[in-house]
C-alpha cells in the first residue's frame, strides 16, 4: 500500500491542559503587565529563541518552540507521538524546506531512524522497514512559503533536487554502494528485423537523412535571397521554390514512416526524442505546404487573416530548427552543449560577481560626476553616467568588453583627475582581466570534465555492445557471471581477443589479474559488470590510480600472509568447517510491477505463477499457483528442495497463464539468487526481475532457509601442535615435509659441532706428540 502524506488538524485537548495560542497572534490584554511588553517584542524574543536551537532541538533558554506542533509514527495500535526532541528536531528539518532528516528514537531512544517528508515515511536503515508519519498541527501559507523558498535555497547551494522520494533516494544510495551492480545494461536495438527496421537503423540511410537535412539548410539560404515573394502562399512564387519544397517534404515525410514502420513496439516512438522532433517538423512543414493552401483554395476569406496574423508567418523561421538534427551525426557538437549546460551555474554565479563589480564602480562615477558643476563634467555625465543603469552600461562596454578603452581614460584623466582615471583601469583589471578570464576557465574545466565523463561511457557502451553477446554465448550456467573454466574457454575465442586488442587492453595482463581473482575466490564466479570494470582498468595509457595503490597492498598482503603459513605450519589459519546442506525452504510471498500480458480487451490481467528451479537441475522446479487478473501477486507459498548442493544456484521464472492451445504462456521475468547470498545464513528481501520489458522495474520477494548438517571439528597432533582437519591436504603435507627439513637441518648441526671437537682434540694430541719427541741430532748422519 502506497503511504499518503496526512497533516492532521490538531485534535482537543483534555481540560486541564492549556491550549496554545496561535503563532502570529498578537498577545491578550489580560492584565497591566502585559502592556510592559510589546508585540513586536515577543515576536523579536521568539525570532531569537527560534534560532538559538541546539542540535537537540531545544533552544538555549530550554523552551519548546512548537507547543502546538507534534509528529507521530503509526503503530499497528494507532498513532503515538515522538518525543518532543525529537518531534521538535522533525519540524525544524520540515519548515527548512529539507526532503529528509535523521533523528534518535525507539524504545531506548537510541535506532537511527530517517524521516522523508514527501512521502510522510519512517525509514528504519537497520531492518529495512518503513512506518507512515503523521503531522499534528496547524501550517500556515506563510510557513508553506518559508518551506519553499528553503527548499529552492538547498537546491540552489547543494545543486541536489529540491523534492525527493523515499524511492530515489534509495536508488541513489544503491548506486553509490554498489555502482556496478546498478549499471544499465545493453539496450536492444528499438528497430525490428524487418525491412522497414533494417532500412531505418542502416548507417546508410542515416546518412542520406543527413545529406537531405544540409542540402534543405542550403535551400533555405537560396530561398531567403532568390524569393522575392513576399506572400504568404509560397505557390504563388516562383514554380521552381514549391517544387523544390515538396520533394524536401516528401522526402522526410517517407523518412519518417519508414522510421515509425521500423520499430519493434510502435509505442515507443514516444520516448525517441529525436522522432517527436522530426515529427513536429514535419507536421509544420506539411501544413504549409499542402493543407494551408488547399485550405485558401476553398475558404478564400482565410487569406487575408491569415496575413494579419503575422506570427503564422514567422512559423516559417522554424524551419531552421532542422539544422539541429546535424546534432545527431556530431557527437562533438553534443559533448560541448553539454558542457555549457553544466557550466551554467558556474557562468551565473560569476556574472553575478560582475554585475556587483560594475554597480560598485557605476556608484562611484556617477556620485562624483554629479558633484562636479564643470561643463566637461555635465558632458560626461550626459554621455556615460547620467544614471546608475547608464553608468553599467557604459563601464561594460568600455572597461569589460574594451571598447575604446584608451579615449574614454582620457576624458576621464582630463575631467575627474588622476584618481578617478586609476578607478577606471582598476575596473578594467577586474572584469575584464579577472572576471571573464575567470569565467574562461571555468568553461574550459567543465567542458574537459564532461569530455572524459563522455568518453567513459563511450568506452564502457562499445565493451556493453561488442562482448555481451559473447558473454552470454560463454555462460553456460546462465547466472550473468563467468567462471573460471569459462573465462579459461572465452579466452580462446578470437574475437574476444580482437576486441580486446582493439579496445588496448592486453589479454596477458587480463589473464592475469583472472587468475589471481579467481585464486582468491575459490569457486565464486564474476559478474560481467566487473569483468568489464576489469578490462576498464588495464586499458593501455590509464594512469595509476588511488584504488590500484589499494588493490597492490591488498595482494602484497596476501601474498605475504601465504608466505607466513609456509614458514610457520601453526599460523595457517583455521576457518569454520564447511557443513554439507541437508535442504533448503523456499517461500515465495509475492511480487510486484509486473506488465499486463494481457492486452486483448475484456480479457482482465496477467494470471501470474512463479516458477522455482536450481539451475542445472530442471528436475528440481517447483511452481506455485497461479493468481488471476492481477499484475502484483500474493503467493505466500512454501517449497522445500531436497535435491541441492552447496554452491549451487536457484531461479525464479514468473510467467502469464494462457491458453495452451492457442500459444505458450508469457515470459513476465526471472531472476538469478546465487548461493552465496543465502547459503548458509539464508535470505530474505526482494529480488529485481530482468527481461519485463523495457521501462518495467519489477521484483520478487522471497525468503530462504537453509538446514545444514552437522559436521564433527575433527583434529590430528603432530610433534606437539594441533593441526585441524579442515586444513588442506596440501598445507598438511608441507607441515610434514617442514618438520623433516628441522630435524634433518638439527642433524646437520649436531654433526657439524661433532666434528669440529674431533678436530679440536686432534690438534691438542698433534701439540702434545710434538712437545714429547725428542730432535735428532744430524751431526750423526753426516759421513
Amino acid at each position: 500500500m502506497k503511504p499518503t502524506a496526512r497533516v492532521a488538524s490538531p485534535e482537543p485537548e483534555a481540560a486541564s491542559v492549556a491550549v496554545a495560542p496561535p503563532e502570529d497572534a498578537p498577545p491578550k490584554c489580560a492584565s497591566p503587565q502585559s502592556h510592559n511588553k510589546s508585540y513586536i517584542e515577543q515576536k523579536i524574543g521568539a525570532w531569537v529563541s527560534f534560532h538559538t536551537l541546539h542540535s537537540d532541538g531545544m533552544s538555549t533558554n530550554m523552551e519548546d518552540p512548537f507547543p502546538a506542533v507534534s509528529w507521530q509514527w503509526e503503530h499497528r495500535s494507532g498513532w503515538r507521538d515522538y518525543p518532543r526532541k525529537v518531534s521538535t528536531k522533525i519540524e525544524l528539518a520540515y519548515r527548512a524546506g529539507e526532503t529528509k532528516t535523521r533523528v534518535q528514537t525507539g524504545k531506548k531512544g537510541s535506532v537511527p531512524m530517517e524521516i522523508f517528508f514527501e512521502d510522510m515515511l519512517q525509514h528504519d536503515p537497520i531492518s529495512g522497514n518503513t512506518r507512515n508519519v503523521n503531522r499534528k498541527g496547524s501550517f500556515s501559507t506563510r510557513q508553506k512559503v518559508t518551506r519553499f523558498l528553503g527548499g529552492v535555497v538547498r537546491m540552489l547551494e547543494t545543486g541536489k533536487p529540491r523534492k525527493e522520494r523515499f524511492h530515489d533516494y534509495q536508488q541513489r544510495r544503491k548506486r553509490h554502494v554498489d555502482p556496478d551492480a546498478h549499471q544499465e545494461p545493453v539496450k536492444e536495438s528499438p528497430y525490428h528485423n524487418g525491412c522497414c527496421g533494417l532500412c531505418a537503423s542502416s548507417p546508410v540511410f542515416f546518412s542520406c537523412t543527413m545529406c537531405m537535412v544540409i542540402l534543405y539548410c542550403l535551400w533555405l539560404g537560396v530561398e531567403a535571397d532568390l524569393n522575392t515573394n513576399k506572400s504568404h502562399n509560397l505557390y504563388e512564387a516562383e514554380p521552381v521554390f514549391p517544387v523544390v519544397e515538396n520533394i524536401f517534404c516528401v522526402f522526410f515525410t517517407l523518412e519518417l514512416i519508414i522510421r515509425f514502420c521500423g520499430f519493434r513496439r510502435k509505442r515507443n516512438c514516444f520516448q525517441d526524442m529525436w522522432f517527436l522532433f522530426d515529427l513536429i517538423l514535419m507536421l509544420l512543414m506539411v501544413a504549409e505546404l499542402w493543407i494551408v493552401p488547399i485550405l485558401l483554395v476553398f475558404v478564400p476569406e482565410l487569406s487575408r487573416v491569415i496575413q494579419e496574423l503575422t506570427f503564422l508567418r514567422a512559423l516559417r523561421l522554424v524551419r531552421m530548427a532542422r539544422l539541429t538534427s546535424l546534432l545527431r551525426a556530431f557527437p562533438e557538437a553534443m559533448m560541448l552543449l553539454k558542457g555549457i549546460s553544466a557550466a551554467m551555474r558556474g557562468v551565473v554565479t560569476t556574472m553575478c560577481l560582475l554585475l556587483v563589480i560594475l554597480f560598485m564602480c557605476a556608484l562611484i562615477f556617477m556620485f562624483i560626476v554629479q558633484g562636479q558643476d564643470t561643463d566637461g563634467a555635465r558632458n560626461m555625465r550626459d554621455q556615460y553616467f547620467s544614471s546608475v543603469s547608464h553608468s553599467m552600461r557604459s563601464l561594460f562596454m568600455h572597461a569589460t568588453l574594451l571598447d575604446g578603452p584608451a579615449v574614454v581614460y582620457d576624458e576621464i584623466e582630463d575631467t575627474l583627475g588622476n584618481w578617478m582615471a586609476y578607478l577606471f583601469l582598476g575596473c578594467i583589471v577586474l572584469s575584464a582581466f579577472t572576471v571573464l578570464n575567470m569565467l574562461i576557465g571555468i568553461l574550459c574545466e567543465v567542458i574537459n570534465k564532461v569530455s572524459e565523463a563522455e568518453k567513459e561511457e563511450a568506452q564502457i557502451r562499445y565493451l556493453r555492445r561488442h562482448l555481451q553477446d559473447i558473454f552470454e554465448c560463454y555462460d553456460v550456467n546462465q547466472d550473468k557471471s563467468i567462471g573460471e573454466k569459462e573465462f579459461a574457454l572465452l579466452l580462446q575465442n578470437l574475437e574476444f581477443r580482437e576486441i580486446l586488442s582493439k579496445f588496448g587492453t592486453d589479454v596477458q595482463d587480463l589473464q592475469d589479474i583472472m587468475a589471481a581473482v579467481y585464486n582468491e575466490r575459490a569457486g565464486t564466479s564474476v559478474e560481467f559488470n566487473e569483468l568489464i570494470g576489469v578490462v576498464l582498468r588495464l586499458k593501455g595509457g590509464n594512469n595509476a590510480q588511488v584504488t590500484d595503490i589499494v588493490d597492490l597492498r591488498k595482494f602484497v598482503k596476501q601474498v605475504s600472509d601465504k608466505l607466513d603459513c609456509l614458514l610457520d605450519p601453526t599460523k595457517v589459519p583455521r576457518g569454520p568447517p564447511q557443513p554439507g546442506v541437508e535442504s533448503i525452504e523456499v517461500h515465495i510471498v509475492k511480487a510486484r510491477g509486473l506488465r499486463n500480458a494481457d492486452i486483448v480487451p475484456l480479457t482482465g490481467r496477467s494470471d501470474v505463477y512463479c516458477k522455482c528451479v536450481v539451475l542445472g537441475k530442471p528436475d528440481t522446479g517447483v511452481v506455485t499457483k497461479v493468481i488471476h487478473d492481477t499484475t502484483n501477486p500474493v503467493w505466500n507459498e512454501a517449497f522445500v528442495l531436497a535435491d541441492y548442493q552447496a554452491g549451487e544456484h536457484l531461479r525464479f521464472q514468473l510467467f502469464d497463464q494462457d491458453w495452451r492451445i492457442i500459444k505458450e504462456d508469457d515470459y513476465l521475468g526471472s531472476t538469478v539468487l546465487e548461493s552465496h547470498r543465502f547459503c548458509p545464513q539464508g535470505f530474505e528481501g526482494e529480488l529485481r526481475l530482468f527481461g519485463c520489458g523495457k521501462g518495467i522495474e519489477a521484483y520478487l520477494e522471497v525468503k530462504v532457509k537453509v538446514k545444514m548438517l552437522p559436521v564433527e571439528d575433527k583434529r590430528s597432533t603432530l610433534s606437539g601442535t594441533s593441526v585441524s582437519s579442515e586444513t588442506s591436504a596440501g598445507t598438511s603435507n608441507m607441515a610434514l615435509l617442514l618438520a623433516r627439513l628441522d630435524d634433518i637441518y638439527a642433524g646437520q648441526r649436531r654433526l657439524s659441532s661433532s666434528l669440529k671437537r674431533m678436530e679440536e682434540r686432534l690438534d691438542v694430541v698433534e701439540v702434545a706428540v710434538t712437545r714429547t719427541t725428542p730432535t735428532p741430532d744430524l751431526r750423526l748422519f753426516q759421513p
